[in-house]
């Protein structure tokens, strides 16, 4: 038999981040969450044995602009290709923003060797 444990869901206020110590800043507030959810539980007699976070609880919101681009996507194509009645100026427009994104990945990528 299990001995009886106990789960723990957190749902901590997401802050976003602008560098690395507000990482760890975001990280060492978890923390204490965890260990007061552990205090909590090991009185209550069942000893948390997992604890589950957000996905972007720790680097905040920094993938939110993708998200509203994949949500947003789909109506502009839809409103493009109404628009202009073919697929031609919706495949030259993701051609563009495709030469787009790997022109800003290239740049991100130099930023990114120097740090």
């Amino acid at each position: 038999m299990v001995d009886p444990y106990s789960v723990v869901g957190l749902s901590p206020r997401t802050i976003n981040v602008k560098d690395n110590t507000e990482t760890v800043a975001n990280v060492k507030r978890i923390n204490e969450f965890i260990d007061t959810a552990a205090m909590v539980g090991a009185w209550q007699g069942a000893p948390v044995r997992l604890v589950v976070i957000p996905e972007m609880a720790i680097q905040g919101m920094i993938a939110m602009p993708v998200r509203l681009a994949m949500a947003g996507a789909p109506f502009a194509f839809g409103a493009l290709w109404a628009w202009r009645g073919s697929y031609d100026a919706v495949l030259l427009s993701c051609l563009a923003m495709s030469v787009f994104a790997f022109v800003a990945f290239m740049l991100n990528l130099a930023l990114a060797k120097e740090l």
